[in-house]
């Protein structure tokens, strides 16, 4: 859907114009989007190694670690999305075309209500 607000519709083109921000731009994509696996596998795969050389204790140890951290990635998750439902929620019931339109007219009136200061009538009189 079409917005009112052109500044809205970021383009990539034009916000990635020189090469450093496109190559750190796809840098920073590609880790946030390997991060995710490389904590899964990564802790899978730390399980298994204990597990098939007996290690009791490091198997004991890594499932604790991994199971605390997939918890606590879980329970962020879940608050973190909680409050991000609640912000949407209450900014699509906000008429934002309005608030800037009777912000707007305030700016407006609070400048022709303000008396020019002396600097200015200083600098008219030279």
């Amino acid at each position: 859907s079409e917005s009112n607000i052109p500044i809205l519709h970021l383009k990539q083109d034009a916000l990635l114009k020189g090469s450093l921000k496109r190559m750190g731009y796809d840098i920073v994509h590609t880790i946030a989007r390997i991060l995710p696996a490389l904590v899964i596998y990564g802790g899978t795969f730390g399980l298994l190694v204990c597990a098939l050389f007996r290690y009791r204790w490091g198997v004991l140890l890594a499932l604790t670690l991994f199971t605390l951290y997939m918890f606590l990635l879980a329970c962020s998750l879940f608050v973190f999305s909680i409050v991000g439902l609640m912000h949407v929620w209450s900014h699509s019931r906000t008429r934002w075309y309005a608030e800037y339109c009777r912000w707007r007219e305030k700016m407006e009136k609070s400048v022709e209500s303000r008396p020019l200061s002396l600097d200015w009538k200083d600098a008219s009189e030279l």
